[in-house]
């Protein structure tokens, strides 16, 4: 089973659920494999969106995919909006740091975080994707420096 199958099945309630147990046996094993787990990760929340569709005895196994393709802490399924999903999208950030010993008894340091100004943002309802919330906490670069006595 590859990808474009399990959109295909993930399309449709019925066929997600005729077919739940092989999707989630393929999707531990793309969530395995560095070359695939972004694509496990996208079919797992299009998974949860199609949750109730799933028999008794499965819940485990997804919340262990959930984890796996890292999406918990960030999936809180139990929304206070009522929609399916609420997740945060992958971010990177940079931050970078340096001290210098300008003598034996001081000692300069610069510290960057977000250098990248990288914006989070947070989305609700898998398939809609709407933008809940878009934050921008800035770049912030702190100066220092230590005085041994």
């Amino acid at each position: 089973m590859n990808e474009e199958t399990i959109r295909r099945l993930l399309a449709g309630p019925q066929s997600f659920a005729e077919n739940a147990f092989e999707i989630l046996r393929q999707l531990v094993k793309m969530a395995n494999d560095e070359r695939t787990v972004v694509v496990a990760r996208d079919l797992v929340i299009r998974v949860l969106a199609l949750k109730a569709e799933l028999r008794q005895g499965y819940d485990d196994l997804l919340d262990s995919l959930v984890r796996q393709v890292g999406l918990y802490p960030y999936v809180d399924q139990n929304s206070a909006t009522g929609n399916v999903f609420e997740g945060y999208a992958a971010t990177t950030n940079f931050d970078a740091s340096v001290r210098y010993r300008l003598t034996k008894w001081l000692e300069v340091s610069v510290e960057g975080t977000n250098l990248t100004d990288t914006y989070r943002y947070r989305y609700t309802d898998v398939d809609a994707n709407r933008n809940y919330e878009n934050n921008h906490f800035g770049r912030t670069i702190l100066f220092g420096a230590r005085l041994k006595m």
